[in-house]
């Protein structure tokens, strides 16, 4: 609004009376606690609205004597952030803040009575004389000028009310329908279940706390009412519970409910209660989550479902205090230092910023506001972007990475909550005059194929993209995917033919590959979805077959490979990425699910579903190296919550490279571990090192440890090779070296191999050890453990496992380990493979780890340090991670910087005579020269991607004829990659461009590659020189064999 607009509106409120001088006039904000006790009473001078980025001069009124001080506020006070989780008291201080009130100048400012309209809200600007004479003014912030909003009618905003109640308790349901009526009698349950218990049924009101059950906290402590009514974690669940009443009483197949009166007064009263007594515009205490974006996930339904049977303003009362937490989607904290979270007013990001949008789009059906919708809209489309690789941003990343709180991988968890805010957002919005653009759509292709297609295996969400949510027992990786399976079936209808094939062909593979332990149509609640569903499964046109694949993601320190009967996944940790994430009490044993783990999925369908982070040991996780040491938690906040018990390594270099279905990776492993933002960092293993690789190739695992050292600590370092649940009898065969061995007791072994018996069919398996002296440590235990040790849930189970581990000792210098896991081998097999492996190990320092793959003819090496060394064919001077693999004549060459800092080219040179480059990424410099191969590779800005180049090797029985010796600069290579993607994922490519690193990478090329030319220029290019260059050639060919270097 200009100002002259908004003078007007002073004009007309009568506030316009005169202008103090500006030298009496104290320009600074101050507290205006004197404000609270003066006995002269506030004179109100009105509601002014400006749109964000105006000014208004405000006038003070007649009578005001000498100075004025002004102050933007909100008239609630400052709270404690860290210890002291509630208002500050007159004296008390904590996590940096000071008691007193909390300003509003996020919001609007004020300066010498000139307000300064900065963000959507609302701010109280109150002037005081030194009298103590008060004039108060309520300033509401605009997010624009209404003018630009769209201005629908009434009935479209109830159309937009009815399509959201369709999208929970369907449309027109038939009952005859055996799940539909499954799913409607649950709806009855539900309401059954908290009526029947609400204390005041039938009564003119709710006087207080409406379910005695909702005074136990997550410890199970019975509070008091009075700290029910200001611990909105308490009240939170006396609102999902209204929740599930609204819910029946807008279904109309529920007669008994379906717009029941003496239903619609219990729920009435009961919002009454807690919307003036509970949910008010007040400080928040505990976690700010639940004020801003728990208790509104459950008002908007109930506001949605009695909408049309109680009066405007009970709708109005019923969201006060929601707009006073939550105004604007963009930003969390609107009441700056009166919330909990200790940066207060802030940027919304991601997943929060998703389920802020949805509050949002609720209100503006609610109230009937554009603006609200509007936001809505704008803000979800500055989430469904894809962001730059190298910046740390959370949200969704072109290689289907999804990050949240900067450091936590979060696919399947944070992720989940994005794509289900998002497809609310886009089936609600569309066809509306908030729609969303049609570009912002398609990046929900991305976050499905790249993203979620890799994240999930026969049904199970892989935990190590779920952070902190595996310490929820109601919440288990395959709870998480159904979900997931959830969003994508309403995704498939949405998108084009291809894509929507994809994502059937997985969800379907999903659905019927858990069924043996969990039954997703039998689970579901959702009426729209019981439909699709049975219509995919019943779709005999749609495969299960999801093929195999290899998918490093560098953002996330993370490698997941999916072969025919497995899928392993590695999970680690860096500079860049946290250990693990410790937070609001969850998680609290889960130190080391970053250091190398390597976890196994096959058939064994319950293996981490059923009660595995309750009860395995947490420092023997399979794949890690760690010194058992109590690390902590953390600190307790004024909950006795834990928080910041995660930390960053100080090492850079973790990642790895691929070949199509095939990788490596490394991690350096540093127990001088720091702290991640969130708190000071924790004591750990300050000198432990270890130089840790993963070679994945089809049928075999191959995992190597050197240069492990520590010193100055009392226990020992061990590698874990095993930690798998077994058998509830503890039945399953261990066989060492073709005998059957007695391990209920720990026993010190030194093999060539192992076999471990599954627990169902296709489970075993198998361990091989190169070196034959390796002393293993291997038992059965059982352990038990419950969900309260690790996490706010409760539950006590034990399982028996089978533990294999190498120790290193005490403090030990230089140690090493090597094993070969065997997935899905039985003992024959592993037998035969133990007395003719097709892995060879070339190189286990701590300069260099390689592997050669016989079979696949693949060699894989991570260089740990910078300066020139050679292994195999391979010499490079730089860190790197490397692959090459020789299929006929062509030779496939891949490299990474896993540490991402590109400093300075990767030089590699590989003894192998070549014809010609015939692909090579545009960072990459070639020549071929005196029987070699030689690559520079620039990696600055690929952020750990593959660079990947195809050469075609030379016929050394009968050589090409020579070309003039020459470079290849950067940049002139043809089937170049797309350095705006360099990940090179599908939804960035060009229909029928062939991107090099994605065909390396497993990732399909454009619709019309092909495979690249044999060497028929050379052919023709002899032929056209003559016999009198072949004459040539055989008089030469005894002192000299021409290389062939081909300009490209």
């Amino acid at each position: 609004m200009k100002w002259e607009k908004a003078a007007i509106v002073m004009l007309l409120l009568s506030l316009t009376v005169g202008m103090i001088p500006a030298s009496e006039i104290h320009a600074e904000a101050q507290s205006p606690e004197m404000l609270q006790t003066s006995e002269m009473q506030t004179q109100d001078m009105g509601e002014v609205s400006l749109v964000k980025g105006d000014s208004l001069q405000l006038t003070v009124p007649d009578g005001f004597q000498g100075a004025v001080t002004w102050f933007s506020g909100n008239g609630v006070r400052i709270v404690g952030v860290s210890k002291i989780k509630r208002p500050l008291a007159d004296g008390e201080s904590d996590g940096g803040r000071t008691a007193g009130w909390a300003d509003m100048n996020h919001i609007a400012s004020v300066e010498q009575g000139m307000v300064t309209a900065h963000e959507k809200g609302t701010a109280i600007i109150t002037a005081t004389d030194a009298d103590g004479r008060e004039a108060q003014w309520t300033v509401h912030v605009l997010y624009a000028d209404p003018a630009t909003f769209p201005a629908p009618e009434s009935a479209d905003y109830a159309q937009m009310r009815t399509k959201w109640k369709e999208s929970i308790v369907g449309k027109d349901n038939d009952l005859t329908n055996g799940k539909v009526a499954e799913i409607i009698a649950g709806i009855q349950t539900a309401c059954e279940n908290e009526w029947n218990t609400y204390l005041y049924r039938g009564q003119e009101s709710c006087p207080d706390v409406p379910w005695e059950a909702h005074l136990k906290d997550a410890k199970g402590i019975v509070r008091t009412k009075e700290e029910y009514q200001y611990d909105a974690v308490l009240f939170r669940k006396s609102f999902v519970s209204v929740e599930k009443m609204a819910i029946a009483y807008g279904t109309p197949e529920l007669s008994q409910y379906y717009k029941n009166p003496e239903l619609l007064k219990d729920i009435r009263n009961i919002m009454d209660y807690l919307t003036t007594t509970c949910y008010t515009k007040r400080s928040q205490t505990e976690n700010w989550w639940t004020w801003e974006i728990g208790i509104p996930k459950s008002i908007v339904p109930i506001c949605l479902f009695i909408f049309d049977d109680v009066e405007h303003e009970k709708i109005e009362q019923y969201t006060e205090a929601l707009m006073f937490f939550q105004p604007d989607p963009f930003h969390e904290g609107a009441i700056g230092q009166a919330s909990t979270h200790a940066q207060g007013y802030r940027i919304n990001k991601a997943a929060n910023l998703m389920d802020c949008s949805v509050t949002a789009m609720g209100m503006g059906i609610l109230l009937e506001d554009s603006e609200q919708l509007v936001m809505a809209r704008d803000a979800a489309s500055t989430q469904l972007v894809l962001q730059p690789a190298g910046s740390r941003n959370n949200g969704l990343y072109a290689d289907g990475s999804y990050l949240d709180h900067f450091v936590v991988p979060y696919i399947n968890s944070y992720g989940i909550e994005f794509i289900k805010g998002s497809i609310k957002l886009l089936t609600l919005l569309g066809n509306t005059p908030w729609s969303l653009p049609e570009e912002k759509a398609a990046i929900m292709n991305t976050f499905a194929l790249e993203g979620c297609t890799a994240a999930v295996y026969q049904g199970a969400a892989l935990d190590m993209f779920r952070g902190r949510a595996v310490a929820r027992p109601a919440l288990s990786d395959r709870k998480a995917a159904a979900d997931i399976i959830g969003v994508l079936l309403k995704l498939a209808d949405a998108v084009d033919e291809e894509t929507s094939l994809k994502i059937k062909t997985n969800v379907k593979n999903w659905i019927v590959k858990e069924k043996p332990v969990f039954d997703y149509m039998a689970q579901l609640s959702d009426i729209e979805l019981i439909f699709k569903a049975r219509a995919l499964l019943n779709d005999d046109s749609i495969g299960t077959s999801v093929g195999t694949l290899h998918k490093n993601y560098p953002l996330l320190d993370r490698a997941v490979h999916r072969q025919e009967h497995y899928l392993a996944g590695l999970s680690m940790y860096s500079s860049r990425i946290s250990n693990c994430e410790i937070m609001n009490h969850e998680n609290r044993r889960g130190w080391h699910m970053g250091d190398g783990m390597l976890y196994i999925y096959n058939s064994d369908l319950n293996q981490f579903t059923d009660n595995f982070w309750n009860t395995v040991n947490p420092y023997r996780l399979p794949g890690t190296t760690v010194v058992p040491v109590d690390i902590g938690n953390g600190t307790k906040d004024s909950s006795g919550f834990y928080q910041a018990g995660d930390y960053l390594s100080r090492e850079d270099w973790v990642g790895g490279t691929s070949i199509g279905d095939y990788g490596i990776n490394g991690m350096a492993l540093n127990g001088d571990t720091i702290g991640n933002g969130d708190g000071a960092a924790l004591p750990y293993a300050p000198e432990l090192r270890a130089f840790k690789s993963y070679f994945m190739f089809d049928d075999e695992i191959v995992c190597l440890g050197a240069g492990i050292s520590n010193k100055d600590e009392s226990l020992p370092t061990e590698t874990t090779i095993e930690n798998r649940k077994i058998k509830e009898d503890n039945s399953n065969r261990v066989t060492v070296d073709g005998e059957t061995a007695d391990v209920e007791v720990q026993k010190e072994i030194a093999a060539g191999w192992v076999h471990l018996e599954g627990n169902v069919a296709d489970s075993d398996l198998g361990y091989y050890f190169p070196d034959k002296s390796q002393k293993v440590n291997i038992r059965k235990v059982a352990n038990t453990g419950d969900w309260t040790d690790i996490g706010t849930g409760s539950g006590i189970a034990s399982r028996n496992y089978l533990e294999m581990w190498i120790d290193h000792g005490t403090n030990p210098a230089d140690a090493d380990y090597e094993y070969v896991l065997l997935p899905g081998k039985n003992e024959q097999d592993i037998s035969g493979y133990a007395d003719e492996p097709d892995v060879e190990i070339l190189e286990n320092t701590k300069e260099i780890q390689a592997v050669r793959e016989n079979s696949l003819q693949i060699t894989g090496a991570n260089f740990w340090t910078d300066g020139e060394k050679k292994v195999a064919e391979i010499t490079c001077d730089k860190k790197a991670s490397v692959m090459m693999r020789e299929e006929g004549n062509v030779l496939t060459i891949s490299a990474s910087d896993p540490t991402m800092k590109g400093e300075g080219l990767i030089n590699l040179v590989i003894d192998r005579k070549a014809d010609q480059v015939i692909a090579a990424d545009p960072e990459v410099a070639t020549s071929i020269e005196g029987g070699k191969i030689s690559l520079s590779i620039n990696s600055k800005d690929k952020f750990g991607y593959p660079s990947v180049v195809k050469v075609i090797l030379a016929d050394e029985e009968t050589p090409a004829p020579g070309t003039e010796p020459s470079e290849t600069p950067p940049g002139e290579q043809p089937s170049i990659g797309n350095p705006e993607n360099p990940s090179g994922g599908e939804t960035a490519q060009k229909p029928g461009a062939a991107n090099i690193s994605d065909t390396a990478a497993g990732k399909p090329s454009g619709a019309n590659a092909e495979n690249p030319a044999t060497g028929d220029g050379a052919d023709i290019l002899f032929y056209v020189f003559g016999i009198g260059i072949a004459l040539l050639s055989l008089l030469v060919s005894s002192l000299l064999v021409p290389d062939t270097i081909n300009k490209i």
